[in-house]
């Protein structure tokens, strides 16, 4: 039953409350204790509209609909599915690392109580994992999405990640997307979700997060995902390159407790993976200040080192809040390798000022760590780097690689 609480007025054309948006609300409540996306259906609120439908379609307008549709012999036309039943399906687009937030998407959902759909005809809800980083890749999501929107009428469509950060409002203005969450937001998708079935025409949460890491999530693999592994130790990127979007769509660096990485490689390679590869925007810039690590040392010799920031020789930090003992990239990367002698180790993608000469000996003393460094040079032109301001010039980079 919906609380008794005084109505808030809207003003213009959106609502904003605890960080989510809904469009065109007549009657919208304050924050209920506990629930991030407080909507609830129009006609259960205090002073709303009496006989007014809480959804934007009513089933019978919406079955008319897609019967419509298929006596034009629209071979993209599918039957309704029940508005109750708790189904989606996911389609990734990017990175490695919306790979792996897509496993966080449906271990969150399936904790909800969702069911993955083989294919978009089995589901009633269509989320796609979105990337921001070139033209292209968006291009490829807005045509998807406005397949969806023509071939399945009535179904709910959701884009997630970089491109729900970056466009919320116009997807959802527009009419792209019934639901927009950002990368930081996966723990709330039950509640979007619930709001739209609570009549909401359109959820949206795209607030950014200083602590959100997904630790104690457990991610669900596809099937069939073979013996590689992705495994995120951090998100977001403090560079602030002049060309990049990461910081606006990741937001700040933050990252997992070392105990909760190495538990899930653990538990990864006792399932039969072979290879794992640790991922973040900024990978190797990973800084644990906890005390999680201090007893965690499988197969490693001695105690695993806390140690001071160290950039590599030649190269700026834009950065300055990564003092102090910690356990950095360095430490992580021998803890996972100590896992299992025989699961292969690799990471991407690592920023070329985070590369201390003790990362490079472990790298090459290590047998099960790969030989193998993705290493950006973006520009071989000082003058150019300057302007990305990327934190060196040509030399530094050459010496690196030297």
């Amino acid at each position: 039953p919906a609380p008794s609480l005084p109505p808030m007025a809207s003003r213009g054309r959106w609502a904003r409350l605890g960080g989510s948006m809904w469009r065109k609300p007549r009657v919208v409540t304050p924050r209920i204790a506990g629930l991030r996306t407080p909507w609830l259906p129009l006609a259960t609120l205090p002073n709303a509209r009496q006989g007014a439908s809480p959804c934007p379609v009513a089933p019978e307008a919406s079955a008319a609909s897609e019967e419509s549709v298929r006596s034009r012999g629209d071979p993209g036309a599918h039957a309704a599915l029940s508005s109750s039943a708790k189904t989606f399906f996911l389609e990734t687009h990017g990175c490695q690392m919306n790979i792996a937030d897509s496993e966080v998407v449906r271990s969150v959902l399936r904790d909800d109580g969702w069911v993955e759909a083989d294919g978009p005809d089995g589901a009633r809800v269509l989320l796609t994992n979105t990337c921001s980083v070139r033209e292209k890749a968006e291009n490829k999501v807005r045509t998807r999405v406005s397949q969806w929107r023509a071939g399945f009428a009535g179904r709910r469509i959701g884009v997630l990640g970089c491109m729900a950060s970056r466009l919320r409002e116009e997807l959802i203005d527009k009419g792209a997307a019934d639901l927009a969450a950002g990368p930081d937001s996966y723990r709330r998708l039950p509640a979007l979700l619930a709001a739209l079935d609570s009549g909401a025409p359109a959820a949206m949460d795209t607030q950014l997060s200083l602590e959100e890491t997904y630790a104690d999530i457990r991610p669900v693999r596809e099937a069939g995902a073979g013996v590689t592994a992705y495994v995120t130790i951090m998100r977001g990127c403090n560079q602030m390159c002049a060309y990049c979007v990461v910081p606006f769509t990741r937001g700040r660096e933050r990252s997992r407790p070392l105990a909760t990485i190495v538990e899930e490689c653990q538990r990864l390679a006792d399932s039969g993976v072979r290879e794992i590869v640790l991922l973040g925007q900024n990978v190797n810039s990973y800084m644990d200040r906890g005390n999680t690590g201090d007893a965690l040392l499988p197969g490693t010799p001695g105690p695993l080192p806390r140690t001071d920031y160290e950039a590599t020789e030649g190269f700026g930090n834009m950065f300055k809040a990564r003092g102090g003992d910690a356990f950095r990239f360095g430490a992580l990367l021998r803890a996972v390798a100590g896992v299992h002698p025989d699961v292969r180790v690799r990471f991407t993608s690592p920023h070329p000022k985070d590369f201390p000469p003790d990362v490079l000996r472990l790298i090459a003393e290590t047998p099960n760590i790969c030989k193998h460094l993705h290493l950006p040079a973006q520009s071989g032109s000082t003058a150019v780097l300057a302007r990305m301001r990327r934190g060196y010039s040509r030399e530094a980079y050459l010496r690196l690689v030297a």
